[in-house]
C-alpha cells in the first residue's frame, strides 16, 4: 500500500521466521514503480515468477512484477495507461 506517496510494506506471509515486515524494504523508483527487497536468505528461491494483483477495486489499468536480486519490481497504471501508485499484493511462489 502507500502512505501518502510512499510504499509501504503491510502484510508478510509465509516463509521462514526471518519473512517480517521488517525484513522487506519498499522502495520508490517514481510513479507506479516500486521495488520490494530483502536481505539474501530471507526467502527460499522463487520457482516460479511473480503473481501481482491490484487492491483497490478500480476498473482498469494494470500490473506488472517481475523478480530482481533479492527481491520483485512491481509496475502499476490506470486505465489510461498512465503510471499510478496504486494498492497491490505480490505472490512469490
Amino acid at each position: 500500500s502507500f502512505s501518502g506517496s510512499d510504499p509501504v510494506v503491510s502484510q508478510v506471509t509465509g516463509g521462514p521466521e526471518a519473512a517480517t515486515i521488517s525484513a522487506i524494504t519498499p522502495t520508490d523508483n517514481g510513479l507506479g514503480d516500486t521495488t520490494l527487497t530483502w536481505p539474501a536468505g530471507t526467502f527460499p528461491a522463487s520457482i516460479l515468477g511473480p503473481m501481482p494483483a491490484l487492491n483497490d477495486g478500480t476498473v482498469g489499468g494494470g500490473i506488472t512484477a517481475a523478480l530482481v536480486a533479492n527481491g520483485v519490481r512491481v509496475k502499476t497504471w490506470t486505465g489510461a495507461s498512465t503510471a499510478a501508485d496504486r494498492p497491490f499484493t505480490v505472490v512469490i511462489h
